[in-house]
């Protein structure tokens, strides 16, 4: 029988710094669904959007399946309250549930906010 994910729940990391390296802003994690095919976990920030390629990982208890998924990427001041979204779809739903959470960005300088881009 096909049983359908729950809704995506989004944890965010501790805010980071901007930078020139990739960190990882949040988490989204989904679970209770069967079977494996079907399922995708898109991730949207930005205007740009990363598919989830990991293998969903099997519970003998519960005998469905769940993810989760670490987004990470590059970020600046500029990207200081823009929304992350997590959306996961599945055979067994016909529209994507989705979370979206808010990003927050840390300046490198104290007074980054006096700064008019």
């Amino acid at each position: 029988t096909s049983v359908q994910p729950i809704q995506p729940v989004i944890t965010k990391a501790t805010a980071p710094v901007e930078g020139s390296t990739s960190v990882q802003l949040a988490t989204c994690a989904t679970s209770g669904f069967r079977p494996e095919t079907g399922f995708t976990l898109v991730w949207t920030f930005d205007g740009q959007q990363e598919s989830y390629t990991g293998t969903p990982v099997w519970n003998t208890i519960s005998e469905t399946y769940s993810v989760s998924s670490q987004y990470m990427s590059v970020v600046d001041r500029t990207d200081n309250g823009k929304p992350l979204m997590c959306s996961v779809n599945h055979g067994t739903i016909g529209t994507p549930k989705t979370e979206t959470v808010t990003i927050s960005v840390l300046c490198k300088f104290e007074k980054c906010s006096d700064i008019h881009l």
